[in-house]
């Protein structure tokens, strides 16, 4: 268990380099150019960079504030699922077998950028779908909300799905 301390950025950082992250870590993705390739998909150069950056690290964290009841589960799940999962890519973006009808999620999503792909789940209790565009921008979209929002980088987005549960510790777990 690692003790976080400073402010609420300076603890997703600390939380992400724990969880295997590096600033300009760069992880062969050859394994994820494929599995989306196998779908049709071409991934953006912010795509690639994103997950280069960020794939393999570890996938299940568990954090916790001083003074609260139980410790908090958080998800950083990129594609591809484990076989068991028995989801892919499409499922999220496509309602139908042959990929032709879009999921009012991935319409809602390509209505902000160019070149969308879903990229995984990030989140605490209930993950968000996470987005990449061609600008780099994250989107995330929750079976809970309508809404697009749309984040800078990772750490702002991390912040805003753990608004409210600011942690003081932190365990991971996976990859």
């Amino acid at each position: 268990m690692k003790r976080l301390s400073g402010t609420i950025e300076e603890k997703i950082i600390m939380m992400l380099r724990e969880a295997g992250w590096y600033s300009g870590r760069k992880v062969n993705i050859d394994e994820v150019t494929d599995y989306f390739g196998r779908f049709g998909i071409e991934l953006s150069v912010k795509a690639k960079d994103f997950i280069a950056e960020h794939y393999k690290i570890k996938e299940y964290w568990y954090f916790d504030k001083t003074g609260t009841n139980g410790g908090h589960d958080f998800e950083f799940i990129l594609f591809p699922y484990p076989k068991s999962y028995c989801t892919d890519v499409k499922d999220f973006m496509y309602d139908d077998m042959a990929g032709e009808l879009e999921s009012v999620e991935y319409k809602a999503v390509k209505a902000c950028d160019k070149n969308i792909c879903m990229i995984g789940q990030i989140g605490y209790c209930y993950p968000a779908s996470v987005w990449i565009g061609e600008s780099g921008k994250l989107f995330c979209t929750h079976e809970y909300d309508e809404e697009v929002l749309m984040f800078d980088d990772v750490i702002d987005l991390i912040e805003h799905e753990i608004a409210g549960h600011e942690p003081d510790t932190v365990f991971m777990e996976g990859v």
